[in-house]
């Protein structure tokens, strides 16, 4: 698949189950990968919360990860493109906000 052309609803998730309740998808292409990591937190007895990642792993800058939490759940755009969730990932980044890839 092109990673221009491939959208978020033609993704074949790699599933991890990371502790009895937290899951984490995986998806990469040429380097680059987005995570959706659905976990429980350890705020307000144990709330959940859903977070979307990307990290370029080609890039040259090691602060190169993106990190949008808060219930922000990429997946819940089907028909954005690999490149245009990466851009709306970098938008909503909150928690860890990378450099621009160089």
């Amino acid at each position: 698949m092109s990673k221009t052309t491939t959208k978020i609803k033609d993704i074949k998730w790699k599933t991890e189950k990371q502790t009895e309740t937290d899951i984490l998808e995986t998806f990469e292409v040429d380097g680059r990968r987005i995570t959706v990591l659905d976990r429980q937190t350890g705020w307000s007895d144990g709330m959940r919360d859903v977070e979307t990642g990307y990290k370029n792993k080609n890039s040259k800058n090691k602060l190169n990860f993106w990190l949008a939490s808060g219930n922000f759940d990429i997946r819940e755009y089907p028909d954005l493109t690999v490149e245009e969730a990466i851009k709306k990932i970098k938008d909503n980044a909150n928690t860890c906000i990378g450099e621009e890839e160089l």
